[in-house]
């Protein structure tokens, strides 16, 4: 394999990623001990001595591309020299939600963005229901639809929870952020209204052309199949009209419920004790499957790029965090899905949809966003 120093970058032209999982260096490994956040236990000391349930402090190394470091030494700069003053936007579910937290605390600097300090009063929350309206209207959507895509993002798994979703500024001017979703309205009209309060309303201003939004959403829906041509149909739409931020569709990554069920996750056994499993390949097949429908079919490269993560992290089943975590105990209308449970509901064993904060999973979908990212803006 050649020296990655004569590698191109890994870019949309570059797909699928094709590679291995190598230890992670020493030095890399000493920057992740600073990061604070954890939602899975683990020896530091002798951190390759479990199989399972933590940081296995691994990067993935592809063969054909090069990607930005695992763990860098500066991550602001970094992804500034990246980023330069684009906006980066993560909307979806509690995954992505963890994403966004694991690129923020952990990959950009130790320390750099602490949710747990960050207040807001009422006024400064993203969400702004009067105004939003308001705002919504004057883009020409109907009253009822305008009423009808506020209540659906008052909804407490939606945007209006977490206000700390309004993210951090870098130094260079760039800006990530998050916008809670786990699903998308069935009704066109109300979901056309519920991209553009994402996009476009709140109080950093709307995103533009310049900007990226990094999505994923659909797990929570039976809708799966008509979002994704609705999505793709909205945002060509958007871009058309020269509004629309580029589109960073980012795969799934397995479920490693241990199922006969192709691994996927099963209400039973969220319920008992259990440990994630590794995929066979009927289950890897069906799985890839089952997750490209909820993406967009086409995604034209002068408005969407597809982020493909799932095949490089069939192998992660290690990485899975334990199901009374931080993550979970706050409880969660979703609670009888299994996502989630209250504390003192909660069963033993793991949660083998979500992933370890930090971990070589997000890591990986990090390295992937800002290399997609550098090869789009022509910065790095």
């Amino acid at each position: 394999m050649p020296s990655a120093h004569f590698l191109p970058w890994c870019s949309p032209t570059q797909t699928p990623l094709q590679g291995a999982w190598t230890p992670l260096s020493a030095s890399g490994q000493q920057r992740l001990n600073l990061c604070k956040r954890r939602s899975c236990a683990r020896d530091d000391a002798a951190p390759q001595a479990s199989s399972r349930g933590h940081d296995q402090l691994l990067e993935f190394v592809p063969r054909n591309c090069k990607l930005p470091s695992a763990a860098p030494i500066d991550g602001e700069s970094e992804a500034c020299s990246y980023l330069g003053n684009s906006s980066l936007r993560f909307m979806g579910d509690s995954v992505s939600v963890q994403h966004f937290q694991s690129l923020t605390e952990c990959w950009i600097g130790p320390g750099f963005f602490d949710n747990g300090s960050r207040s807001m009063s009422s006024e400064e929350s993203i969400f702004q229901g009067k105004n939003w309206t308001l705002s919504l209207i004057q883009a020409g959507f109907s009253r009822s639809t305008a009423h009808s895509a506020i209540a659906f993002l008052s909804n407490e798994s939606h945007v209006s929870r977490a206000p700390w979703q309004r993210g951090v500024t870098l130094h260079c001017g760039a800006r990530i952020d998050m916008r809670r979703v786990n699903e998308l309205p069935s009704s066109e009209a109300t979901m056309d209204a519920v991209l553009h309060a994402l996009l476009y309303l709140g109080p950093d201003g709307p995103l533009s052309p310049k900007d990226f939004a990094l999505v994923n959403f659909g797990l929570h829906s039976e809708w799966r199949g008509v979002h994704a041509v609705r999505l793709e149909t909205w945002w060509a739409k958007e871009h058309a009209r020269r509004r629309a931020p580029h589109l960073l569709w980012r795969q799934a990554s397995p479920q490693h419920w241990p199922s006969q069920k192709w691994g996927m996750y099963s209400a039973e056994l969220a319920k008992r004790s259990t440990q994630c499993s590794a995929l066979d390949e009927a289950a890897v097949k069906k799985q890839r499957h089952s997750w490209s429908l909820l993406q967009p079919r086409t995604l034209p490269s002068e408005w969407g790029s597809l982020l493909p993560v799932y095949d490089a992290t069939v192998q992660r089943f290690d990485e899975h965090p334990p199901l009374k975590t931080p993550h979970t105990q706050t409880g969660s209308t979703n609670a009888s899905r299994g996502l989630l449970h209250p504390a003192a509901e909660a069963p033993s064993g793991e949660d083998c949809t979500h992933y370890c904060e930090p971990s070589s999973v997000f890591r990986l979908w990090t390295q992937v966003t800002l290399a997609f990212i550098r090869s789009l803006t022509n910065h790095g």
